[in-house]
């Protein structure tokens, strides 16, 4: 592959000009000083022409190719394209017949029999080669472009050890006799994809305005990827690889809240204004995805400002007073931007406060001073733009999760009101009764005292109670109140006696 990119290379450095002037170049004829008298055979003596476009390949410097072209571009790419096109085609056909959709053709039973004899180890070390070659290339033709060699993310160690793992024998679930065992149906899909997004943004750096547009075939990707996922999830017998399983988890999640803000904010917007305005929850222009801008980044600066705009403060608008400090000198730090030669590379905000008191400032408070210069050098193999974004994402996550806490803490930490117990009267009515039994019969002792009549304590050896009901009350009472009422008793019938005493006093 190496010797085809240098052949195409020195072919396209030739100057078109030279070569036209070396074939369009008239024949001079022979002087008179330039006679021979030995004669040259036709064969062994080159022509002028020849001789001087020989002369000219190997005097002339190659001059720097115009990589604006998409022919150079195409011409460059033509290698990797291939092997990723040989790499698609394994895979694919892989798929079919592993889900048993292989179409029983007669033109196809020689590419069904090549592939079905490829041994699925020297599958994933040819597809491996394909996606490193490539990702050179697309680094090699950026940086001889000046282009940020960043813009094309790709997770390489996680899809090398992706194929490394279901290279073994003891990862297959498809196993014939005298063929090569395969993965599931639905690990073969998931290598295809990542392969397929990459073909797909090579075959767009073929043409210079479209060579930075990977939203598009990223989101396209990545959707496939989600729906692929929730259909095995929940309508599939089979289980899901579990090396791509947390991140479409995770992208599923990012898309639930931001559909989830999104909704809100529409829906708050047609309650108090009765149209929606804005129907972002920001700034339009800052939140909406670019072209030049892959799908997870974008999807995870979507989610985080989906947090940033609620940060659960309908749950906590009730607070008590907060009492403020002062700032202090030299806690103030300004905000920077960073530009480089195709625009904004990022925006740090200003920031206020101190240790763990320190917040960004947002709005017109957001005033940036400091304007820094920075190249185009980067990592090849790492996406800082993801990382930074996840970073923001984290911090977001935990202040939610940090205020719910507080917030549940609180509920539960808050007194109860319980209601007070009151004695049943309907336990109480037989003793009140009896009692009143009682005294009844202490003042008829009296006004019998008073008439003149003769009094005896012998009539009340003899003493039932007036209703039945009060005894029935009275002897369904535990002993010791048994023995509290038969001293109240006697204590009644001494008090006539008192009684008398305090009259006649």
């Amino acid at each position: 592959m190496l010797g085809l990119i240098v052949m195409v290379y020195t072919l396209l450095l030739l100057p078109i000009s030279v070569l036209r002037h070396a074939l369009g170049r008239p024949h001079a004829p022979h002087t008179k000083h330039c006679r021979s008298t030995t004669p040259q055979s036709p064969s062994l003596s080159p022509s002028p022409i020849k001789a001087h476009f020989l002369r000219t390949i190997c005097t002339s410097r190659p001059i720097p190719p115009r990589f604006s072209s998409s022919l150079v571009r195409l011409v460059l790419r033509l290698p990797t394209l291939y092997f990723l096109a040989k790499s698609l085609l394994l895979w694919s056909t892989t798929l079919a017949q592993t889900a048993h959709k292989f179409p029983s053709s007669d033109r196809l039973l020689s590419l069904a029999s090549w592939v079905a004899r490829y041994d699925t180890a020297a599958l994933c070390w040819f597809t491996f080669c394909a996606v490193c070659g490539a990702l050179c290339v697309e680094a090699l033709a950026r940086g001889l472009e000046g282009a940020n060699s960043n813009a094309s993310p790709f997770n390489l160690f996680g899809y090398a050890f992706l194929l490394h793992i279901y290279s073994s024998p003891m990862t297959h679930g498809t196993k014939l006799q005298d063929l090569p065992s395969r993965p599931d149906k639905h690990v073969v899909f998931t290598i295809i994809l990542p392969l397929l997004q990459l073909a797909i943004v090579h075959c767009l750096g073929i043409k210079k305005s479209w060579s930075n547009h990977r939203l598009i075939p990223s989101a396209f990707v990545s959707i496939i990827a989600l729906i692929h996922f929730h259909w095995v999830l929940w309508f599939s017998d089979t289980t899901y690889p579990l090396l791509n399983y947390m991140p479409c988890l995770f992208e599923s999640i990012l898309l639930f809240v931001t559909f989830l803000a999104i909704f809100l904010t529409a829906l708050t917007q047609i309650v108090a204004e009765g149209t929606v305005s804005r129907p972002l929850f920001g700034h339009h222009a800052v939140l909406l995805p670019r072209l030049d801008e892959d799908f997870s980044i974008a999807l995870l600066r979507m989610g985080t400002a989906s947090l940033e705009t609620s940060s659960v403060a309908g749950l906590g608008n009730e607070v008590s007073d907060v009492a403020v400090m002062p700032p202090l000198r030299d806690q103030t730090e300004v905000g920077t931007v960073a530009l480089s030669r195709f625009g904004v590379d990022y925006i740090s905000h200003s920031l206020d406060g101190y240790g763990r008191h320190r917040r960004a400032k947002k709005g017109f408070a957001n005033e940036i001073k400091n304007v820094k210069a920075t190249s185009n050098d980067g990592d090849l193999w790492l996406d800082l733009a993801w990382f930074r974004e996840f970073v923001k994402f984290t911090v977001g996550v935990a202040r939610f999760f940090k205020q719910l806490y507080t917030l549940s803490k609180d509920f539960l930490r808050s007194p109860r009101l319980r209601p007070l117990s009151f004695p049943h009267t309907q336990d109480t009515a037989p003793l009140d009764d009896y009692l009143q039994s009682e005294r009844v019969d202490g003042q008829d002792v009296y006004d019998r005292f008073i008439r003149g009549e003769q009094l005896s304590d012998d009539e009340y050896d003899e003493y039932e109670p007036t209703s039945r009901s009060c005894s029935s009350s009275v002897e369904s009472l535990s002993s010791t109140s048994d023995n509290m009422e038969s001293n109240a008793y006697d204590d009644q019938i001494e008090t006539p006696t008192w009684l008398i005493t305090h009259r006649l006093r």
